[in-house]
């Protein structure tokens, strides 16, 4: 039997790309077509941490909390976190379809770049909701927020311009000696039609998140609401600094991080 893994995911133009970090060897990254065959490679993991929302609401025209506070944590990076679909419309048949449900139950349409990724997330809803076990593996996180902890300050620069792709790969290096060898690896074998070179270094960011480090493995926020299906709202990070990341999310509501550590920090 192997030993316990820690793995991040992020959705790619082939499927599923999925990065794994075990205790004395070096990191695993592939790529499936579809999430079933990647829960049979990895479901044996300690954590799975996904780029892919997983509770949903149902009615009302508030956003997840976890949303609202991901996009005040990481300043110039907000646009990056999608107003998330109502349950509703995740099975429409169309994008116009798809925004009126939504409409009707939120009061607000779709964008049109939630509605790309509709399908990575229903095929996410399927696996929480048939296998039970699945639940208490795979928690969803968002890798710009999971870049803020790890580096202390916002990413300033996309992820997909050449300044912006060299700034992550140097937070990564720092953990993972090898880092960038790894990603130009993999990169240089999966044609651009599969997978690009940001969704190798997402997956990699999570996978380090997922894995335990010296600051907790926090959920934003600290007690998340779960939706009909019981799926919790959220966003998990872990900072690198706790002291450093609970003095910027003071400026949030208060419950995003536990109360013990916002009354300890000066």
């Amino acid at each position: 039997m192997r030993s316990k893994g820690y793995v991040g995911v992020d959705g790619c133009r082939g499927g599923w790309v999925a990065a794994r970090l075990t205790d004395h060897m070096p990191p695993v990254i592939d790529v499936f077509e579809d999430l079933r065959s990647l829960w049979e490679a990895h479901g044996d993991a300690e954590l799975i941490l996904i780029d892919m929302p997983i509770g949903l609401p149902s009615e009302g025209v508030e956003e997840r909390r976890c949303d609202v506070a991901a996009r005040r944590l990481i300043g110039p990076r907000a646009p990056s976190v999608f107003r998330v679909p109502c349950r509703q419309a995740l099975r429409a048949s169309s994008y116009e379809a798809a925004c009126e449900i939504n409409e009707a139950h939120t009061g607000k349409r779709l964008s049109k770049q939630i509605w790309n990724i509709m399908p990575s997330i229903r095929a996410l809803d399927d696996l929480l909701r048939e296998i039970p076990e699945a639940r208490g593996v795979i928690r969803e996180s968002h890798p710009e927020v999971i870049f803020r902890a790890l580096a202390g300050e916002p990413m300033r620069r996309n992820k997909h311009h050449d300044e912006g792709f060299t700034d992550r790969l140097a937070v990564l290096e720092m953990l993972v000696p090898g880092a960038v060898a790894l990603v130009d690896e993999i990169t240089l074998n999966n044609p651009t039609r599969v997978l690009d070179r940001a969704d190798v270094v997402d997956a990699l960011a999570l996978a380090i998140t997922a894995r335990p480090g010296p600051g907790p493995l926090l959920s934003m926020p600290f007690e998340p609401p779960r939706d009909d299906e019981g799926l919790p709202m959220e966003i998990a990070y872990r900072p690198m600094d706790a002291e450093e990341i609970v003095h910027n999310l003071k400026a949030l509501a208060q419950l995003t991080v536990p109360p013990e550590l916002i009354d300890s920090t000066p």
